[in-house]
């Protein structure tokens, strides 16, 4: 159950919320606490995505700039060879940043496997979220504030990063798709 009463249990039950996670852990247990679930929700849900979808654009801006950058300075390899070369780098930083780092801090701060705080990451990221592993449940420990903060950075940040790279290979298969469909009209 969560703990109403510290600034921890809140906020993790605000951010499950707004990010439509929904681990199944915790909900409102009284009508009014469901009434104003209703209400927060309506109107954060829409922020959120339009935070996270700006947060992701900023990170999309970071990746065009440093693709023409390195276009200009790598020419000898080529156009498609260096944008390959920048998703590559690109796609390996942010899972670094927003994955595998997360996993070792999530593995010490909740005593989990690294490969359990693996999938944590990914479930949670990608908004699947069973609710098998959910962070801040050990009963009797005392989670820090920067390890919330930490969290929440990670949470909004992490998301923006996955919808990111999952549009990006939703716009992969369509063109592949696009690109079979003209071959197979000029057979």
């Amino acid at each position: 159950p969560i703990d109403w009463g510290s600034l921890a249990g809140t906020m993790h039950f605000c951010m499950t919320v707004l990010t439509t996670i929904g681990y199944g852990h915790i909900s409102p247990s009284s009508e009014a606490g469901r009434m104003f679930c209703v209400v927060y929700g309506f109107f954060g849900v829409p922020l959120t995505i339009a935070f996270v979808s700006l947060l992701g654009e900023v990170m999309k801006g970071v990746h065009d700039r440093a693709t023409v950058a390195a276009l200009r300075r790598v020419s000898r390899w080529g156009p498609d060879n260096t944008r390959r070369a920048i998703g590559a780098i690109f796609i390996g930083l942010g899972s670094l940043l927003f994955i595998f780092i997360p996993a070792v801090v999530f593995s010490v701060g909740e005593g989990w496997s690294y490969v359990d705080s693996l999938y944590y990451t990914f479930i949670t990221l990608s908004t699947i979220g069973f609710g098998d592993f959910v962070t801040g449940r050990q009963r009797g420990v005392q989670y820090h504030h920067a390890y919330q903060g930490f969290k929440g950075f990670w949470l909004y940040s992490g998301l923006a990063f996955v919808a990111l790279i999952f549009f990006a290979m939703t716009q992969s298969v369509n063109e592949a798709g696009k690109r079979m469909e003209k071959r197979m009209e000029t057979r």
